[in-house]
């Protein structure tokens, strides 16, 4: 059995009507990257057991709920990005799954602007 996942974003339930701040992409963006690490570690697990179709499903269940644990968690803490310190934490969490450094993507862009 051959499976395919991605990660995507359903802007119309995903948006966040936020104030535009400096920390605002950042925060959006590593939240999706959060995503996207679950996403693959599913995939993992998937291709590491010849699966039936009743355990890729129960695999993708149990990866919803990791998804919806972690973001709840990192919500909790970033407090929608104004938490620094968490942020950098988490930002690091991204860095060390998937080598995006998205405090540094996003505050070169905003130092672009404002030349």
């Amino acid at each position: 059995m051959n499976c395919k996942s991605y990660t995507v974003f359903d802007i119309n339930k995903t948006f966040y009507h936020l104030p535009e701040q400096t920390y605002t992409k950042t925060f959006l963006n590593i939240f999706f990257d959060i995503c996207e690490i679950q996403r693959r570690e599913m995939e993992k697990e998937q291709q590491n057991n010849n699966n039936s179709l009743s355990r890729i499903d129960s695999i993708y269940k149990k990866t919803l709920e990791r998804i919806d644990n972690v973001t709840h968690r990192y919500l909790k803490e970033v407090k929608l990005g104004a938490n620094e310190k968490e942020l950098e934490q988490w930002n690091q969490y991204v860095i060390n799954n998937l080598n995006i450094d998205n405090i540094k993507i996003f505050q070169e862009s905003n130092n672009d602007k404002t030349q």
